[in-house]
């Protein structure tokens, strides 16, 4: 699942759908452009909290997906990614879709 998320991501981008970054993706969300962030497995832990909250007060979804800063940023031709956020309806539906049916990281039990 990850590789059909990593390629819709990548289409997104390159049709001009996808912000990225702590500024740019608050920012879209705040005016209400956003309709889903995804965070990377490794964004730190305030990027979380702060995208995080601003997700909830604006109501859209907010997915933390397996892909590291390395490999978001990869699949969406950048360096390092830790937050994302897709700015059209029907990219989100396929991204949200997507980004729930990857399996969360086991807890080790």
């Amino acid at each position: 699942m990850a590789s059909k998320l990593e390629g819709i991501l990548g289409f997104a981008r390159r049709a001009g759908k996808l912000t990225y970054g702590t500024d740019a993706v608050r920012k879209d969300v705040a005016l209400g452009k956003a309709y889903s962030v995804i965070l990377s497995a490794d964004a730190s832990e305030r990027t979380i909290k702060v995208i995080r909250n601003t997700c909830t007060e604006a109501e859209i979804p907010c997915l933390q997906v397996l892909l590291s800063k390395q490999e978001l940023g990869a699949c969406i031709g950048r360096g390092d990614t830790a937050v994302a956020a897709v700015i059209d309806r029907s990219f989100s539906k396929r991204v949200v879709q997507l980004g729930s049916a990857v399996p969360k990281e086991d807890d080790g039990e």
